[in-house]
């Protein structure tokens, strides 16, 4: 038996402090007489002061002793030997490094080393470092499956701050509780209270630092562009092409000063996966390129056949590749129009009128706000503009002396150009400028094309996919990885997911209809050097200097049982004293 707060002991004085007020009462016993006259004057006098009494041993007396020993116990902890287990919290360094060859076995055996060194019933957390620390087990699980856990981690993120994952290790261990941190590097300065358990061995390595598909501009097909890093005494490495059902094909590498730039021709448009010679890590060997998805801006051109004659809008567009025909003007890109209506979040509208009135034929000079995407490269020298009289709404883009011909009208989302021109007459529709204009407009509208924003991302970066204008009304896209796993996005125009897996990435609507793809490679120079990882153990010293914190007794069953007692007894003795006085 022992009491975890022996200051609480000092209650126990109230005993004594109860015998001492049974002892010295001065309530008389009840008496009853015939008349109060019959008494002389001085026997109805009480005598002033506490005089000390028989000691009346009444169950009310008893009942007040124990309350008094039960309220100290319960101030003074009392245990009977039950010692609070010491909280265990071990931290997975998730860098690619930990996934180097013979790295992660070694410290999966360490980590089962220290579990089974600990106690059965002490409380166990796994966390994985990341730029939001991961739980891999919570201590709160009633049957924890610990070798489960640790399984789920392979390590893939590029390197980033630990720091944040020690400390919440920190407090959920507490003050008594250790923390063991599994890395391949030394720990941080400051944290010399935490046990290190480094796995690591230096080797030799090589990685894809960058990779690149592009059009070749001197032959039919794309290129490869590829820099490739080496480290340690290597000189050489092979690099494998492949193409979807064709053979392989395998180029050698030489580096110079630990780099090598490389240049491959591919006659294909379809998806290419590259790979240096097996190494210490095979994380930054293997990348995936797709080719670039055709984005073409959806046009709904609602005016009248004769207005667009008049526009010369098939010739126009017929110049121009990077844009499709759509029906639908809900899910256009550009909706051309001769009256405003309803635009959506990354809609644009252009609102084509002649004007009213008498037309004019305005020959300049031209005001030109230049400072507009929509008018680079257009001057408008030699144009004449043949339109009526209309006020424009919003900021004016061109102007003929005091009559705007052209303006943006500020819109709650989407954007909407207003244009008075009448075509029939005038060079306007004519001029190099008209379809300039329209080349500038049809790539403001590209950002806004449906799928993902780059094809080719970095592990640890995000990848964003841009839904339709009317698409947020519909389920959210959802994410498949290259191991499977699934990840519903939001119900936004623009959906991201945190990269986690090199590989070629899905994105699947609510049918499972594939919307678009990306491809994921890892790069991370810092993670891909092998030279300076560690191995060696270091047992977690004083926290910040302070000792650590004795272990702390577990009272919770024996101060519930003191509590309830206490609360039985008081009750008790309640009952006691209103029964006498009855």
């Amino acid at each position: 038996m022992t009491f975890t707060a022996p200051l609480g002991l000092l209650a126990l004085l109230a005993l004594p402090a109860v015998v001492f007020l049974h002892l010295f009462r001065n309530r008389l016993p009840e008496r009853r007489v015939a008349a109060a006259f019959l008494f002389p004057a001085q026997a109805l006098l009480v005598g002033g002061g506490r005089t000390r009494t028989r000691l009346l041993r009444t169950p009310s007396f008893w009942c007040e002793l124990v309350a008094a020993l039960l309220l100290a116990l319960w101030l003074a902890g009392l245990s009977f030997g039950g010692v609070q287990a010491v909280p265990m919290v071990i931290v997975l360094d998730d860098t690619a490094s930990m996934s180097a060859r013979g790295t992660r076995d070694r410290a999966l055996q360490k980590v089962r080393a220290a579990l089974q060194a600990r106690r059965a019933d002490a409380f166990l957390s796994v966390l994985r470092t990341g730029p939001h620390p991961e739980a891999l087990l919570d201590a709160r699980e009633k049957a924890p499956d610990v070798e489960a856990a640790v399984r789920r981690w392979q390590p893939t993120r590029p390197r980033h701050d630990v720091r944040p994952s020690l400390d919440l290790a920190r407090e959920l261990a507490g003050p008594t509780g250790d923390v063991v941190f599994v890395s391949d590097e030394a720990r941080p300065a400051g944290y010399d209270d935490v046990t290190l358990l480094a796995s690591g061995a230096p080797a030799t390595n090589c990685a894809l630092l960058s990779v690149e598909r592009r059009s070749n501009s001197t032959a039919t097909g794309d290129e490869v562009r590829l820099r490739i890093a080496a480290y340690g005494s290597v000189t050489t490495t092979t690099l494998t092409l492949t193409v979807a059902e064709r053979a392989p094909s395998r180029h050698e590498v030489t580096f110079v000063d630990g780099l090598a730039n490389v240049v491959l021709p591919v006659a294909t448009a379809g998806e290419l996966r590259v790979e240096l010679a097996d190494d210490a890590l095979a994380i930054d060997n293997v990348a995936w390129l797709l080719p670039s998805p055709l984005r073409l801006v959806g046009v709904a051109n609602i005016l009248r056949r004769e207005q667009q004659q008049e526009l010369a809008l098939d010739r126009v567009l017929a110049a121009m590749t990077n844009w499709r025909a759509e029906t639908n003007s809900e899910r256009a890109q550009l909706v051309l129009t001769a009256q405003p209506g309803i635009v959506a979040d990354g809609q644009v509208e252009i609102v084509i009128t002649s004007g009213e009135g008498p037309r004019k034929a305005l020959v300049g000079p031209f005001v030109i706000d230049r400072g507009v995407p929509w008018l680079h490269g257009v001057h408008l020298q030699g144009v004449v503009w043949v339109a009526g009289s209309r006020e424009l709404p919003g900021q004016v883009l061109v102007a003929a002396g005091s009559q705007a011909l052209m303006s943006e009208e500020p819109l709650a989302q989407g954007r909407r150009l207003w244009i008075t021109l009448h075509g029939a007459v005038g060079n306007v529709v004519r001029a190099p400028d008209w379809p300039v204009l329209f080349a500038n407009v049809l790539e403001q509208c590209m950002a806004a094309v449906p799928g993902p924003e780059a094809t080719h991302v970095v592990v640890g970066s995000e990848a964003r996919f841009r839904r339709g204008p009317f698409d947020t009304f519909a389920a959210p896209p959802t994410l498949l990885s290259p191991s499977g796993q699934r990840r519903v996005g939001v119900a936004a125009r623009t959906v991201g997911w945190l990269v986690e897996q090199p590989g070629v990435h899905r994105i699947l609507d609510a049918s499972g209809a594939e919307l678009g793809r990306f491809a994921a490679h890892f790069s991370d120079a810092s993670e891909s050097d092998l030279r300076a990882v560690t191995h060696v153990d270091q047992a977690g010293g004083e926290t910040q200097g302070a000792e650590r914190a004795s272990p702390v007794r577990d009272t919770s069953i024996e101060r519930r049982l003191l509590a309830l007692l206490l609360v039985l007894v008081v009750v008790a003795d309640w009952w006691l004293l209103a029964r006498r006085n009855v």
